[in-house]
C-alpha cells in the first residue's frame, strides 16, 4: 500500500485489555512513542493493582488498517474518565501517540468516548509537550467542546553535561561555592559510600531501609506512607528492577545509612521518584548530598536528563532545574 493511500485508511477505536498491555508495549516500540515514564505498562498495572477503586478500565488503540497509532489507558466511573494514574504517586500523565507530528488519532478517540457516554474527560499531570496537549486539546477545542486548563503543579529537569566538572560550572559561583562546601564537610565527617541495590536478593531489604528513612524525614512523608502506600512502593521497586529500570541508591556514612533515593532509568533519563533521610544526619545535609552522588552517578553513566519531578522545592534551583508547568485539564463534550 502506498503512503498516499495508507494516510487515507479509516480509523479505528477498539478496547484494549490489561492482559494486552505488555504485548503491545512490546510490539508497538518501532510505532509509537513509549517517552512518558508514567504510561508504560508495568506502572499503570502496577497502579491498578494497588490503587484500583470502583472504576472501571477503559483503555483502547486508535488504529490505521493494522497499525496501532495511539493508546490511551483510561479509567471511567459513570460518565466521567480520566486517564489512570493518580497524581499523588504519577507526575506525568498522557496517551501514547505515533513517533513524529499529529497522526490524526484524537478525533476518533474522542469522539469514541463521547459515543460511549462519556460526558467529561479529566486530565490531570499535563506536561505542554504532552500528547494530550498537543494532540487531544486542540481538536476538542476545534468541535466547541468545553476545554478548560489550570497550572496544578511545576515539574523540575536538569539538563545534564557529559562530566561533573561542567555540572559544577552550570551552577552559579555561590550555589557552586556551597555545594563543594557541603560535600567537603559531609566527607570530613566519616568514611562515605553512595551504593545502589544490585541484585534481587537486596532488593526488597533496600526498600524497606528506603521506607524507613522516608517517614523518618518528615511527618507529612510518615502520614503519606501508609501500609497500602508500602506495598505499591515494594511491587513498583520489584517490577521495574526486573525490567532493569529501578535505581535504589543508599548514602552511608561510617556504615550507617543515614539517606536513600529511588527513582527509575529510562530512555536517557533519571527521574527522582522519592527520597528520605536519617533527621540525626540533617546538619550534614544528607538528604540534598544523596540526590546529588545520585546526579554524579547518572552523568558518570552517560544520562542526558536528571528529572526531579513534580514540586517547587529551593534546591531544585539550587542544582540548576528548569521548571515545566503541569496543568490539569478537562474536557467537556456538549
Amino acid at each position: 500500500m502506498n503512503r498516499s493511500k495508507a494516510q487515507h485508511t479509516t480509523l479505528t477505536v477498539r478496547p484494549v485489555t490489561f492482559a494486552e498491555l505488555t504485548e503491545l508495549w512490546t510490539g508497538s516500540r518501532r510505532t509509537l512513542d513509549w517517552d512518558c515514564l508514567f504510561t508504560l505498562p508495568p506502572w499503570l498495572q502496577t497502579w491498578w493493582s494497588i490503587f484500583r477503586t470502583d472504576q472501571e478500565p477503559h483503555i483502547v488503540a486508535v488504529e490505521r488498517g493494522p497499525e496501532i497509532i495511539a493508546l490511551a489507558p483510561f479509567m471511567r466511573r459513570e460518565t466521567t474518565a480520566e486517564l489512570i494514574g493518580s497524581p499523588d504517586v504519577c507526575d506525568y500523565l498522557d496517551v501514547v501517540g505515533g513517533h513524529g507530528t499529529v497522526n490524526g488519532f484524537a478525533e476518533p478517540l474522542l469522539e469514541h468516548l463521547r459515543q460511549s457516554g462519556i460526558h467529561q474527560v479529566t486530565l490531570r499531570g499535563v506536561r505542554p509537550d504532552a500528547r494530550v496537549w498537543t494532540d487531544l486539546l486542540p481538536v476538542a477545542r476545534s468541535k466547541n467542546w468545553d476545554v478548560t486548563c489550570e497550572q496544578e503543579e511545576v515539574a523540575y529537569q536538569i539538563q545534564l553535561p557529559q562530566t561533573w566538572d561542567a555540572f559544577l560550572q552550570q551552577l552559579n559561583g555561590k550555589q557552586r561555592h556551597e555545594l563543594r562546601r557541603k560535600l567537603r564537610r559531609l566527607d570530613e565527617a566519616g568514611t562515605l559510600q553512595f551504593r545502589q541495590v544490585a541484585n534481587g536478593l537486596a532488593e526488597s531489604a533496600t526498600v524497606d531501609l528506603f521506607l524507613e528513612l522516608f517517614r523518618a524525614s518528615r511527618p507529612d512523608k510518615a502520614t503519606f506512607m501508609t501500609t497500602q502506600m508500602a506495598a505499591y512502593f515494594h511491587t513498583l521497586a520489584q517490577t521495574f528492577f526486573d525490567l532493569d529500570m529501578l535505581m535504589l541508591g543508599v548514602l552511608e556514612l561510617d556504615g550507617q545509612a543515614v539517606s536513600a533515593v529511588m527513582g527509575f532509568d529510562y530512555q536517557g533519563t533519571r527521574y527522582l521518584y522519592n527520597s528520605g533521610y536519617d533527621p540525626a544526619y540533617r546538619s550534614l545535609s544528607v538528604g540534598l548530598l544523596c540526590k546529588v552522588l545520585s546526579i554524579q552517578d547518572a552523568i558518570a553513566k552517560g544520562f542526558s536528563s536528571y528529572d526531579l519531578l513534580k514540586g517547587a522545592e529551593t534546591y531544585k534551583q539550587r542544582l540548576g532545574a528548569r521548571a515545566t508547568k503541569l496543568y490539569h485539564c478537562t474536557i467537556q463534550f456538549t
